[in-house]
């Protein structure tokens, strides 16, 4: 288990995530993933962080979703994207996981923030964009999530959320809007470049496809002061080998990867 927080988190105002574990997707082993059921089972399981993921719909809210259309949930080949709030908010997106989720509804960003704050959980929001990538329509994604968050977070100011994204370009508008607001570079296919290039933009955590970690890590140090992270985790001998390697933390399905 990881005992010492990095002294980069402390420089971050973030907390650090108990055992080293962030709950991804809320407890995706536990309840269906990215759900009010899976955040309280995170809670519940004694975490301290959860990763969730969130993009914009048709009629502008920033909803709690990870794939980009509907059907891995039963319900269509239709893009979020395409969707307006009232109609994501009427699906069923628990009985696919089991039938005793069946109540379970797509959230709003402005929902979950305020829930995670009572449920004493650090959020980690990545950002899933699957449309054409301008600067404009950057820009102004980034200042829109970043109000949302100023507004719906009720700990910003003390600790501050965690915004994560495979899209350079979102993550580099939402630095120059916001210089102080903590940011992930995702990543996969780990390598030294990586770091290089999160280190260049000014990002403030490395988040890392576990496969290609471990073979860099077979053969090689970690030689960054930036917090890495690695998704996604399951089993406690891999867990303790990427911490024992200098690894910061770990999103898992699990909460009891330690005795």
């Amino acid at each position: 288990m990881h005992k010492q927080p990095p002294l980069t988190f402390r420089q971050l105002h973030l907390p650090y995530p108990k055992h080293g574990i962030i709950g991804h997707r809320g407890l995706a082993s536990q309840a269906p993933e990215n759900t009010k059921a899976s955040f309280i089972a995170a809670a519940t399981a004694g975490l301290s962080w959860v990763e969730f993921d969130i993009q914009p719909c048709a009629s502008g809210e920033w909803v709690v979703f990870h794939d980009e259309t509907l059907s891995r949930m039963g319900h269509g080949s239709k893009r979020i994207r395409e969707c307006q709030l009232h109609d994501l908010q009427s699906l069923d997106i628990g009985s696919w996981f089991n039938p005793m989720f069946t109540n379970e509804r797509i959230l709003s960003l402005n929902e979950v923030l305020p829930l995670l704050s009572q449920l004493r959980l650090h959020p980690n929001i990545e950002v899933k964009l699957f449309d054409n990538e301008d600067s404009l329509l950057m820009a102004n994604l980034a200042i829109e999530l970043g109000s949302l968050i100023q507004a719906h977070w009720p700990d910003q100011s003390t600790a501050p959320a965690l915004v994560s994204s495979f899209s350079y370009p979102f993550l580099t508008a939402m630095r120059a809007q916001y210089p102080d607001c903590p940011i992930g570079y995702l990543v996969e296919g780990f390598n030294e470049q990586k770091i290089e290039i999160a280190t260049a933009a000014s990002f403030n955590t490395l988040h890392a496809d576990k496969k290609s970690l471990v073979t860099y890590l077979d053969k090689h140090d970690i030689k960054s002061q930036l917090p890495i992270f690695c998704y996604t985790v399951n089993d406690a001998p891999t867990a303790k080998r990427l911490f024992d390697k200098g690894i910061s933390a770990i999103f898992s399905d699990k909460a009891k990867l330690f005795g």
